[in-house]
């Protein structure tokens, strides 16, 4: 008998009303899980059997993980709700140096459902590198500081030398300007600056951090970086820019950065008993107030010797009130 054959015996024993009661969770989940539009997370099935009379023999959600022939490897689990996959190239040690995209992990937050306009992208922006790439993503995970933790750590355990960070509301230029025009109605922009390939161009620098040009999603015209001094160059413009943070919709991490961060930040490294397997990008808060994951990361980073770049040329979209937001006509707000 599994958790949803327990949940339905006792649901007809003693009604949904009072099972939903004694978990401690609304009726309505419930019923999801008994219709199998939603499993219940590790916490629940485990108040299930402690509940329940501690069915022996009662199999919870495992990590599935499967290597096909050409030896590539696919894992998927979900933790307490939360949906972890990973993808690693097929021959990996054998085959590394002679592949283009080797050395870099896409890690993918993804909360809610994902805009056509970010999952077209991003299917053109990995195909030039077919299978070279390593993805790790993570999805339902609402708290968006344990996403990036849990993605910092996992990426580390990859081995690879470029962490990309892509949101899963940005629409990031692939190598076609006229489609990412479109999609963007950045139509004022020069096409070289438009048919950029974002992962080429943000490990192109020399930089450990490198991040692109985007808008809030509101319209506003915001750039989603800060500096305590103003931007001079134009946008777009191809120079890079040192801020004191950007943001983490579109950014190139190197490894070394985690490394020296972790060094001179041990704490970081370790379980915060919060749900967070590290620290990373874990808020700090000061006298004033409680920074950003991302401005909290490249803190961190300039503090372990990291500083953190703009690059003015590369601009994404940024999907927000039915409209993907590009560089805003009127200029840039920072």
């Amino acid at each position: 008998m599994n958790i949803i054959d327990i949940l339905g015996s006792k649901s007809k024993e003693l009604g949904k009303k009072e099972i939903a009661k004694n978990l401690e969770i609304p009726e309505g989940l419930l019923s999801q899980y008994l219709s199998g539009k939603k499993s219940p997370g590790l916490k629940t099935c485990q108040r299930i059997i402690d509940l329940y009379g501690k069915e022996e023999n009662v199999p919870l959600k495992e990590d599935v993980k499967s290597q096909s022939s050409d030896g590539s490897v696919c894992e998927w689990f979900d933790k307490d709700g939360i949906i972890n996959c990973e993808y690693t190239p097929p021959e990996w040690d054998a085959k590394k140096a002679a592949w283009p995209g080797r050395d870099v992990c896409l890690c993918l937050p993804v909360y809610n459902n994902v805009p056509f306009a970010h999952y077209f992208t991003m299917l053109t922006l990995v195909a030039k590198y077919r299978m070279a790439l390593r993805i790790n993503a993570r999805g339902e995970d609402s708290m968006i500081t344990r996403s990036r933790n849990h993605l910092a750590k996992r990426f580390l355990d990859t081995g690879a030398t470029w962490s990309i960070w892509i949101d899963s509301d940005m629409v990031v230029p692939f190598g076609h300007a006229g489609v990412f025009m479109t999609m963007t109605n950045m139509r004022q922009v020069p096409e070289k600056f438009l048919a950029m390939h974002t992962i080429e161009r943000i490990i192109s620098h020399g930089r450990t951090m490198v991040g692109g040009c985007y808008w809030d999603r509101r319209g506003g015209g915001k750039l989603i970086a800060g500096s305590r001094t103003p931007i001079v160059n134009a946008i777009p413009t191809d120079t890079l820019n040192g801020v004191d943070f950007v943001g983490t919709g579109c950014l190139a991490v190197h490894r070394q950065v985690f490394l020296d961060i972790a060094k001179k930040f041990p704490e970081t490294m370790s379980d915060d008993g919060m749900g967070n397997e590290c620290g990373f990008f874990t808020n700090i808060q000061t006298p004033q107030r409680m920074l950003g994951e991302d401005e909290s990361f490249a803190k961190r980073a300039t503090d372990a010797g990291h500083p953190t770049y703009l690059d003015l040329g590369l601009l994404c979209g940024h999907v927000g009130s039915g409209n993907v937001h590009g560089i805003p006509l009127y200029g840039s707000k920072i």
